[in-house]
């Protein structure tokens, strides 16, 4: 098992959409987990990438998770950022050729932080083809979750069996951040509180 470094990391956030979320069993305590994990991973310059499942018929991501990345207008834009995501009708984020051209030009790193919805289905099987892919795959246990909570007991136990790494966010961003010495740790420790 590895430990968590910034240069070896990558965030990538799985579908949470407007749509989507508002069905999702523990959805404020999933939003709060899964922007403050934005924020810091924005702090500690871990590169992130973001999903979306068929934005057409399900929405696009939540306000708040646009404005976490961008600025906190949330509306998609703020200066020269615009927000940006792979839309995807494949349930893994590998079964997107898009997707899976753009992970190598964004990152070579190894370590995969995942989190999103809806976490027996599409967070399940994109752990599942990226730790196939060789990539160590941690999931954010407290930014995942599905609507019935019994699906994503049993997908976290799945995870955990195929070799998936379960952490939570604040376990992850403190183990990024390596101590109070790091000069991002006061930042951090803002965004965990």
């Amino acid at each position: 098992m590895k430990r968590l470094t910034i240069e070896d990391s990558i965030l990538i956030t799985v579908d949470v959409q407007e749509k989507l979320l508002p069905v999702i069993s523990g959805k404020e305590e999933l939003l709060d987990k899964t922007v403050r994990m934005i924020l810091g991973a924005k702090e500690l310059g871990v590169p992130r990438l973001y999903t979306q499942q068929y934005t057409k018929g399900i929405g696009p991501s939540v306000p708040e998770v646009i404005a976490a990345e961008v600025g906190e207008d949330g509306n998609g834009e703020s200066g020269a950022n615009v927000f940006k995501y792979t839309d995807k009708k494949s349930f893994s984020i590998l079964g997107e050729k898009d997707f899976v051209d753009q992970l190598p030009t964004v990152s070579t790193k190894k370590s995969i932080l995942l989190q999103g919805i809806e976490a027996h289905i599409c967070v399940l099987q994109s752990a599942f083809d990226l730790i196939e892919d060789g990539y160590d795959v941690y999931i954010l246990a407290d930014a995942v979750s599905s609507r019935n909570p019994i699906d994503t007991k049993y997908a976290l136990k799945r995870l955990r069996q195929a070799g998936a790494i379960l952490t939570t966010v604040e376990a992850a961003l403190f183990e990024l951040t390596g101590g109070a010495g790091n000069e991002h740790f006061k930042a951090i420790s803002k965004i965990i509180k």
